[in-house]
């Protein structure tokens, strides 16, 4: 559809009014833009499992749903892999063929906080840069391996602790108190599922779980999700350990503290 300039005035000061950047300089809007969403493939954020097909999203044996669009503006924004999303990108991906204002997204963003329990002043899942959009800060991980877990293939790095390894395979490996976790610290100052360690493509992540006491990082308590590199400390619950690279493989042992 082509919109004369003459169309086009007496919708900028609506546009200008909502905040909205996204002026149709050419006249021309996109009637044939697929959602972000349509065809997308299921992905973890975190420790959820998003199913956009679904308009799904699901840990363990919970499920909650999001509406459509919501849906669509969590797949956008989780496509970034971490980087900035501009809030025009969303907009003009999510409301191709509409005129929306900005706070039409941060409703948005707060259903996907709430459905996903996070929070804006101290996010777990996705994060706000002020005046500019959004970028997730939890690890985003494609289907098509199975779930992401502590597998059994060779992994690149390893926990140290003392003078033991604990081998991190590919996928989520759980750090905590808690008997079902692949790294079992046996402390009362250690919460039953207190971290993850998400190794994936090459690379690593380190994630507080909303702990009680937290997740240190190289000196520093984690707020977001962190990338780990050779020779990082970290501590949890007073418990030293040691991220390093590893060719090798070892077996997971259960840690006793104390």
């Amino acid at each position: 559809m082509v919109l004369k300039a003459e169309a086009l005035r007496p919708l900028r000061t609506v546009i200008e009014r909502c905040g909205l950047r996204r002026v149709l300089e050419s006249g021309h809007m996109d009637t044939q833009r697929v959602a972000p969403s349509a065809g997308a493939q299921d992905f973890h954020l975190g420790d959820w499992l998003v199913q956009p097909s679904l308009n799904q999203v699901c840990r363990g044996s919970e499920a909650r749903l999001l509406e459509p669009k919501v849906m669509d503006v969590l797949v956008c924004v989780a496509a970034g892999g971490g980087a900035l999303v501009a809030k025009t990108h969303i907009i003009d991906e999510v409301w191709a063929t509409r005129f929306v204002c900005e706070s039409v997204l941060s409703r948005a963003i707060a259903e996907i906080r709430r459905t996903l329990g996070d929070s804006a002043s101290a996010p777990r899942y996705l994060a706000t840069v002020t005046k500019r959009g959004y970028r997730v800060v939890a690890p985003v991980m494609p289907c098509g391996t199975g779930e992401p877990h502590a597998g059994t293939s060779e992994a690149s790095y390893v926990l140290v602790v003392g003078d033991r390894e604990i081998t991190l395979a590919e996928g989520e490996t759980l750090i905590g108190r808690d008997h079902a976790v692949a790294v079992r610290i046996n402390s009362l100052d250690v919460s039953r599922r207190h971290a993850r360690i998400v190794v994936w493509n090459g690379g690593a992540r380190l994630e507080d779980l909303g702990s009680r006491n937290g997740t240190f990082l190289r000196g520093r308590r984690l707020d977001a999700a962190a990338e780990l590199a050779d020779g990082d400390e970290i501590v949890v619950g007073g418990v030293f350990l040691t991220f390093r690279r590893d060719q090798s493989s070892s077996t997971t042992e259960a840690l006793g503290h104390g």
